[in-house]
């Protein structure tokens, strides 16, 4: 950057807007300049490329009610503090990759007539873009929104490709996307909101990748609903206990830090219903249950007890392997609990061991037919003798009631896992 170049830009804004107008280069280039104090750009024009590459703003930087006529880069730039960019009209390509803002980056009421980029873009604070018009392309590609992305009132013309580590809240508030919104490889940690927003063209989803963090024994409250208040107190009071178990227990319930993100959760499933990409939607599924509990569903409803069982036994109907282990377990203990009701003198041991177990296998499929009546009184006769005690009727039928439960999460698990792989 010229001594010259940088004393007409400290003038202001009056004195550098009659600058420009008699400006004979084809770049104003500030590249690897320092700005050590506070920097306000309001009301500066910019007719031809401005290039701030690689520089260090080491105060908050205003930009409002600006005139940039063509492109501007502010690409490996650093800002120590806040960036606001105010009610400004950007005539050409407007590029952020790269660049590290330490503070909030703050976008409000601008208009970007050409493609804006914020690929590999660090915002340690808030970043925030409102009430702005992008007639171009948008790339948010391995953004980093270290301190939570809010995009609001927004319309984006044409496509938006979106990605990169996201752990605090992202939200989607009345935004108008006229063309494909690409989520790709979005890692998204933590609450979603989806509010409001139109989507001319069916979002890409089927990269994007859904975290869920729960509350845990070492959160705090910060104040809301009494009952999620009581849930934290009840962590808090298990992790004085045994903090491995509360953990555990904290983790198995997986209630939700805030309800904002079941609606976002819910229409992402129907994007991947939609894209028929049935791994995601089961996985969202998952998420979206998970979100439901203490917000939606209350302790001893039906909601949230089956939904646990759910969880707990096939994982959402994802698991094969589940239902198995748990037909396995009742199979044994219903055949040992068949032999221990038996008559101890009715046969020979051995006999009545494979009596035990050929009563228990037909429990356990109840709805075939294979095994001869005949098989079946010859089994009974030798297990129990002549009288058949009440307590095989109450173990057949409860085995009964079980395997069926277990045989649908079993043939669910297989038809997920099928149809995920075609």
């Amino acid at each position: 950057m010229s001594a010259s170049l940088r004393d007409h830009f400290r003038k202001g804004a009056e004195h550098w807007n009659k600058f420009v107008e008699t400006y004979e280069e084809e770049l104003i280039d500030f590249e690897l300049g320092t700005f050590s104090t506070d920097l306000n750009l309001s009301g500066y024009e910019f007719p031809v490329p401005v290039k701030f590459y690689g520089c260090t703003f080491k105060g908050t930087v205003r930009i409002e009610i600006a005139e940039f006529g063509s492109w501007v880069t502010f690409s490996e730039a650093t800002f120590e503090k806040t960036l606001l960019i105010k009610n400004s009209t950007f005539g050409g390509l407007i590029d952020f990759e790269s660049a590290k803002c330490k503070g909030a980056l703050v976008i409000d009421e601008c208009i970007f007539k050409y493609d804006a980029r914020f690929d590999d873009l660090d915002v340690l604070g808030r970043f925030y873009i409102s009430d702005s018009k992008f007639d171009g392309d948008v790339s948010l590609n391995e953004l980093g929104a270290y301190g939570g992305l809010a995009l609001s009132k927004n319309e984006f013309e044409k496509e938006v490709a979106f990605s990169g580590q996201f752990d605090r809240e992202v939200m989607f508030l009345g935004n108008h996307f006229k063309r494909l919104v690409d989520f790709k490889d979005a890692f998204i940690n933590a609450p979603i909101v989806l509010r409001g927003n139109v989507f001319d063209t069916r979002p890409a989803i089927d990269r994007i990748h859904l975290a869920y963090v729960p509350i845990l024994p070492d959160d705090k409250w910060h104040g809301g609903d009494p009952l999620i208040g009581d849930y934290y107190q009840f962590l808090y009071l298990l992790n004085k206990v045994n903090r491995a178990f509360a953990n555990a227990v904290a983790r198995t319930l997986s209630i939700a830090k805030s309800d904002e993100s079941y609606a976002a959760l819910r229409q992402f499933r129907l994007f991947a219903q939609e894209h028929d990409d049935r791994r995601l939607a089961l996985d969202i599924f998952a998420l979206e249950q998970k979100n439901r509990r203490l917000w939606y569903d209350q302790p001893l409803s039906k909601g949230f007890i089956l939904g646990l069982l759910f969880q707990v036994f096939s994982d959402f109907g994802r698991s094969v392997f589940r239902p198995i282990v748990a037909l396995t377990i009742i199979f044994v203990s219903c055949s040992f609990a068949l032999f221990l009701v038996g008559s101890p003198n009715s046969c020979p041991f051995r006999e009545q061991i494979k009596s035990s177990i050929l009563l228990s296998t037909n429990n356990l499929l109840p709805f075939l037919t294979w095994q001869k009546q005949s098989l079946l009184s010859a089994a009974e006769l030798c297990l129990f003798g002549p009288t058949v005690p009440m307590g095989f009727g109450a173990i057949s039928i409860a085995q009964s009631i079980f395997s069926l439960v277990f045989l649908f999460l079993l043939g669910l698990g297989i038809r997920n896992t099928l149809r995920m792989q075609s």
